[in-house]
């Protein structure tokens, strides 16, 4: 039972730092706390796709800092309880109530982390007039429509979780051979 809820509270909770984002230039992909790289990052193609003054340039790109600096700790700490939660249900003597709690403190920084993406999304409001706004939604919606579903792009194949087995470098280690038919 615990593995299911780990499971599924796994599930939420990357789908949640994902997604906490998606509206919010802030790093690639939207990640918080890492400077916005390519045609999205203020100073670079969003200037000239937005047309943008020099004075919303900088206004932008003040918000941006600000924001990457207000979520890093809160990255930083959903982080730290989703290890910590990870913990709890592999540990057989861990209570449903510590797990329970655990998960409370999950949804109060996913609280948190949308409260920030609300007043990052005014602040952008504030420096961008109205059709500037709409055509940095309509950017971001083809943005995260390409990304697909958990962050990956459309049609991109991933590894299993975990990664390929074996050393950095090396190939995968072979299966093992069905019994009955290994060479003798």
């Amino acid at each position: 039972m615990k593995n299911i809820l780990l499971t599924a509270v796994m599930l939420i909770a990357s789908s949640t730092t994902l997604a906490a984002t998606p509206n919010m230039p802030g790093g690639p992909g939207g990640m918080p706390g890492r400077p916005m790289a390519g045609p999205m990052r203020a100073g670079g193609g969003l200037t000239k796709m937005l047309d943008l003054t020099p004075d919303q340039e900088k206004q932008l790109e003040a918000a941006q800092m600000d924001n990457q600096k207000a979520m890093m700790p809160l990255q930083q700490e959903r982080a730290k309880l989703i290890q910590e939660l990870s913990a709890l249900a592999e540990d057989p003597k861990s209570s449903d109530s510590d797990i329970k709690a655990k998960i409370s403190a999950l949804k109060e920084n996913k609280k948190a982390i949308m409260a920030q993406q609300d007043k990052y999304s005014d602040k952008l409001a504030a420096i961008l007039n109205p059709r500037q706004q709409a055509k940095l939604a309509a950017l971001m919606e083809m943005h995260s429509m390409s990304r697909g579903p958990m962050g990956g792009g459309m049609g991109m194949q991933h590894p299993p979780m975990g990664g390929p087995q074996g050393a950095p470098g090396q190939a995968p280690a072979k299966p093992a051979p069905a019994p009955g038919t290994e060479n003798k």
